[in-house]
């Protein structure tokens, strides 16, 4: 029900750069450049797990409780703290957010004032 504790989807995680990838259209083969992707994408790797672990006992918890909304209260969570992240990343600019988010620079505007967001820099 809203108002409820719904556990912390998030957790501090190193930042990871990365480097260029192409993708050969033809074979659909990604290869990375050698500025980091490939380390990057152990990384994400090895941190995948947990999230995934955390998010399945915060599904299996609302579930427990009856919940009838539990895509919706996730989705937003989700959504929300990339969207926290990446204005943060950038200092604010919501087009240079919207373009590291792969989304268009109405839809981070919309979703910002949707998810009440508006005081996120």
């Amino acid at each position: 029900m809203p108002g409820e504790d719904t556990f912390a989807l998030s957790r501090s995680r190193p930042a990871m750069q990365t480097g260029d990838v192409t993708r050969d259209a033809a074979e659909g083969s990604t290869s990375a450049s050698a500025t980091g992707f490939a380390s990057g994408v152990a990384s994400v790797q090895q941190a995948d797990e947990p999230w995934r672990v955390e998010l399945e006992h915060t599904a299996a918890h609302l579930l427990a409780l009856d919940r009838h909304d539990v895509m919706d209260v996730l989705t937003r969570q989700f959504e929300a703290t990339l969207i926290r992240m990446a204005l943060r990343h950038t200092g604010g600019r919501r087009i240079e957010a919207a373009q590291r988010l792969g989304i268009g620079r109405n839809t981070i505007t919309r979703k910002i004032q949707d998810l009440g967001l508006d005081d996120v820099r």
